[in-house]
């Protein structure tokens, strides 16, 4: 690996560190490739700390470097998770996490990088094998009694962006001290090449991956439809719905077909799950 002599050397070492580091070829590309042509400016962002652990987990660009949403990244942050778990929560192996993600560019590989690494520290993931939405895990979370949550997604962020948001046993997102005692671990892992993980077929086998699907999202509907109190007037009810390239369309079909609406009038450009979101910059419903 060559590189530019217009690097300061600090940032010079701290890119080659991450890329020693890395066992993604295709991030590992990507860094060479800014050393070689000098990318200073690029390096100085991608390189400018580690990409914060809070209440929100994670959230940011995806691309290689410590200040971006990537494998390497989500492999230390499960890895530092899984810890926490097992210093904090002593029945976790028996409860498991729920993984989850949507259809954001990275989501299936990180979801799958956090399910070998909690495999590799016989943690049980019980995860959802198609896109699902980030209720969804929470629900889970709450449904199967397990020791914490993982949804892959960046919600409203522009489709540069990928995020990692952690659910605690409770169902609810993590709040101090928890994401402090999360970050901490992180902070004390190690390269992300060290960091074991389980093939996901090895851990299939050992009933260490449990798959999720239609099931639980029934039950899911059922819950919601426990709290609905009056039936009368529904069929009046006309509804206009984008999920804005997210994952929703299917989902909210399904919940008016199960609590007796008229299915909601979808736009169509936007039904489909895809993570460039094509039609929109920032997918905010606000």
């Amino acid at each position: 690996m060559t590189e530019s002599p217009t690097i300061p050397a600090d940032l010079a070492a701290r890119a080659r560190a991450f890329h020693d580091a890395d066992f993604d070829p295709d991030t590992r590309a990507e860094l060479a490739a800014l050393l070689e042509r000098g990318a200073v400016a690029e390096l100085a962002d991608r390189f400018a700390g580690e990409l914060e652990f809070g209440t929100a987990g994670l959230r940011g660009l995806v691309g290689a470097g410590s200040n971006r949403m990537n494998r390497a990244v989500v492999v230390r942050t499960t890895a530092g998770l899984a810890r926490w778990l097992l210093a904090n929560v002593a029945d976790v192996r028996a409860r498991g996490v729920v993984i989850g993600r949507d259809a954001r560019r990275g989501s299936l590989e990180f979801s799958e990088e956090a399910a070998a690494v909690l495999a590799a520290a016989e943690i049980p993931v019980h995860y959802f094998e198609e896109l699902c939405a980030t209720p969804h895990v929470a629900f889970a979370v709450k449904e199967l009694g397990a020791a914490a949550g993982v949804m892959v997604t960046a919600s409203h962020n522009p489709p540069e962006y990928n995020g990692y948001k952690v659910y605690a046993g409770n169902g609810a997102q993590i709040i101090p001290p928890i994401d402090e005692g999360i970050a901490k671990a992180i902070g004390e892992t190690g390269p992300a090449r060290e960091v074991p993980r389980m093939p996901l077929d090895e851990a299939r086998r050992r009933g260490l991956l449990r798959p999720l699907g239609e099931a639980l999202i029934g039950r899911y509907y059922d819950a919601i439809a426990t709290l609905s109190k009056r039936s009368e007037g529904r069929a009046a009810l006309k509804v206009v719905y984008t999920p804005m390239h997210g994952v929703g369309d299917r989902f909210v079909h399904a919940l008016f077909a199960r609590l007796g609406f008229p299915a909601p009038l979808s736009v169509p450009e936007q039904a489909r799950p895809d993570g460039a979101f094509p039609t929109v910059r920032f997918p905010n419903p606000e």
